[in-house]
């Protein structure tokens, strides 16, 4: 379905929203939600999860380089937490689904660390460098640390032993 709708951005009647159902492995049947302006260019996707499976808890440990491959599959609705690196995702209002592995997983919180340019600019500059620290001895598998995801709505999995392609010939 199609929809023509007024840009958040620009305010223009120029923004196309599309959606569709279909089933996507790891999540089931989902509504795939595109917008874009044709007037600024503003984009915005998003992936709801259609299906209850009801609450879950996942929990992986990870004591080897090897352990950073474990494929996750994260609804919008799910919290991610490594307790030992004192971090936390909680799902916001415009909270994704995305699949990803461990290591990718680390990579968000880096981007996020990032991001947070007061802290690294600031009297909290070695609070910063500590948890910058973690995060890398985690990513290079010298830190045993565990990954906890809580689904709400049972939408997120762990997938083990699942390669992903790095080529499509």
């Amino acid at each position: 379905m199609t929809k023509i709708n007024t840009c958040p951005y620009c305010g223009k009647k120029s923004l196309e929203l599309r959606e569709f159902e279909t089933a996507v492995p790891f999540f089931g049947k989902v509504l795939i939600m595109t917008s874009l302006c044709g007037s600024c260019g503003y984009k915005h996707s998003d992936v709801i999860c259609l299906e209850d499976h009801g609450p879950s808890k996942l929990v992986v440990k990870v004591s080897k380089a090897e352990d950073l491959k474990t494929v996750v599959a994260r609804s919008n609705t799910a919290s991610i937490e490594i307790p030992e690196l004192d971090l936390r995702l909680d799902p916001a209002g415009q909270s994704q689904s995305f699949i990803t592995n461990i290591e990718g997983i680390l990579m968000r919180f880096e981007e996020a660390l990032e991001k947070i340019e007061t802290l690294r600019n600031s009297a909290k500059k070695s609070q910063y460098d500590r948890i910058r620290r973690k995060i890398e001895l985690a990513r290079e598998g010298k830190s045993p640390f565990t990954v906890v995801i809580q689904d709400p709505r049972g939408n997120s999995t762990i997938v083990r032993n699942y390669k992903i392609s790095e080529s499509a010939s």
